[in-house]
């Protein structure tokens, strides 16, 4: 089904089509869990069919994480990180993503709703805000086309202003509001790389 799916080029919904089909079952075996059951069993057999495809352990984990609702959709995001891998910036953003995971979910203070432009203290992190407005406004109609290979190579501009931010400012700073503020901003880069895959999965 899988392989029929992709070489076919179907973009089909998979949990609504899975709900649907659930309806004409006996009601004595129908289970509100069985659709997300039988779709976790299809991204299983996913994983094992780009395996044997060439794709790298640690991709397909990168696209699992962000829990594709199509085949052809996670395929596209592949494909992109695939091709992703061989930018220069690749391994640097990958460990600014571990990194960020860490201090995410290390932290035992919750990062502020919204970033406040007004508690942007030191340049290097007013310049990587700027960067991710600019990046996150780029990106929404390349996300929505399913442009991955374009969304990876925006995010990859970022390499600098990230190492930047990393080298000069410490994130979790003495001050609460400041603290929070930053969490945020780490939050606001993290949201913008899962528009395509959990970066931080990618090994060296």
């Amino acid at each position: 089904m899988i392989r029929i799916q992709l070489e076919a080029g179907l973009d089909l919904p998979l949990l609504p089509l899975l709900t649907e089909a659930m309806k004409s079952l006996p009601e004595s075996v129908r289970e509100d869990s069985l659709p997300d059951q039988v779709n976790s069993f299809i991204l299983e057999r996913f994983r094992s069919y780009q395996e044997n495809a060439g794709f790298r352990h640690d991709e397909i984990e990168a696209v699992l994480a962000v829990d594709p609702q199509r085949l052809a959709d996670g395929q596209a995001r592949l494909q992109a990180l695939q091709q992703f891998r061989s930018n220069p910036a690749a391994a640097s953003l990958a460990a600014a993503n571990k990194r960020v995971a860490n201090i995410l979910a290390k932290s035992k203070d919750p990062a502020a709703d919204v970033v406040d432009q007004q508690l942007l203290v030191e340049p290097q992190e007013q310049a990587l805000y700027e960067a991710l407005m600019s990046c996150g406004e780029l990106l929404m109609p390349l996300v929505k086309q399913r442009e991955y290979v374009a969304v990876c190579q925006q995010l990859a501009g970022l390499r600098q202003v990230v190492d930047e931010f990393f080298d000069a400012v410490m994130v979790m700073a003495e001050q609460s509001e400041l603290r929070r503020n930053r969490l945020a901003l780490l939050v606001q880069m993290r949201q913008l790389f899962l528009q395509v895959a959990d970066f931080s999965c990618l090994q060296g």
